[in-house]
């Protein structure tokens, strides 16, 4: 946006601009200093370096991103202005944790200001159902307070919420979170007994999939595709509908990364015999990996 003469003369007249490409350098720790983690992101500071708001990635043209930076440092949506209505305003919490974690990418910020709205707000507030609804799309990280709390509060959310609504809960949380290191990162040895831990100390969250997983280190740890693809079959039938797609995928994933993608074919074979009424289409993996083997 900045190469444009409109942009350029919108920021000439009101700012004194200073880029930084942290992704190549950083030798003054902005990043850190500043907590950027994606890029680009656009720091407003005021005359004494403090700063007064920020925004995270661009926009469809220059007209739309100078509307996003005038709004972003209109007086009423300075930090220090969103910062005190949160600390004052229980209806704007939501939006407030909303605005650090979708607009400014602010995660540990989010995650303090959620920590401190479960410690001043009544339980049935926190999980009313505008709130639940928000946690379901947004809370994925089982270190996230929700989590925390409603691990350590079990018998009194259970009371607001459900028993039901609770197990769902934490179930899709931590299989969520063991299926994003898995297919992002990868697994190894420590990975999975940091989530056995969590698991023996939190018997609501040792769920089906952690069974699974814990299974299979060994498979994992020496890279034995056979050993590995044996256990999923094993696994299928008494899994989930959801589960089973899961550690398909990551079955899937582990054989072609270590070069064994021929070996799915039996895998799939047999999913496509046990799946009934799975609303997951395992004869167009099949299909994929013949095509890929072929090729």
């Amino acid at each position: 946006m900045f190469p444009t003469k409109e942009a350029g003369d919108y920021f000439k007249s009101k700012f004194i601009v200073k880029k930084y490409n942290l992704d190549k350098a950083d030798a003054d720790n902005i990043a850190k200093t500043y907590g950027v983690v994606a890029y680009p992101t656009f720091i407003f500071l005021d005359a004494d370096g403090k700063e007064i708001s920020r925004i995270l990635g661009g926009a469809k043209d220059t007209k739309d991103f100078i509307e996003r930076v005038e709004k972003s440092v209109a007086e009423d949506n300075t930090w220090a202005v969103r910062n005190a209505r949160f600390a004052n305003d229980p209806s704007y919490a939501i939006e407030h944790i909303r605005f650090l974690k979708e607009d400014c990418y602010l995660m540990a910020e989010a995650d303090k200001a959620l920590k401190m709205l479960f410690e001043k707000r009544d339980i049935k507030e926190n999980f009313n159902k505008a709130n639940l609804d928000y946690y379901r799309k947004n809370v994925t990280d089982i270190n996230s307070p929700v989590i925390q709390y409603m691990l350590n509060n079990k018998k009194a959310v259970i009371e607001v919420i459900g028993k039901s609504t609770y197990i769902e809960f934490i179930e899709s949380r931590i299989n969520n979170s063991i299926f994003d290191v898995a297919m992002r990162k990868g697994l190894n040895e420590d990975i999975i007994s940091e989530f056995e831990a969590i698991a023996k100390k939190h018997k609501d969250m040792r769920t089906d999939v952690i069974k699974y997983f814990v299974g299979a280190s060994d498979a994992i740890t020496t890279k034995n595709v056979d050993e590995l693809i044996s256990l999923s079959m094993k696994s299928f039938i008494s899994l989930s509908s959801k589960d089973r797609v899961a550690i398909a995928r990551y079955t899937h994933r582990f054989a072609v990364v270590n070069g064994s993608a021929k070996k799915l074919i039996p895998f799939y074979q047999y999913c496509i015999s046990k799946s009934g009424s799975d609303n997951y289409n395992y004869t167009q993996s099949l299909e994929l990996v013949v095509s890929m083997i072929s090729r």
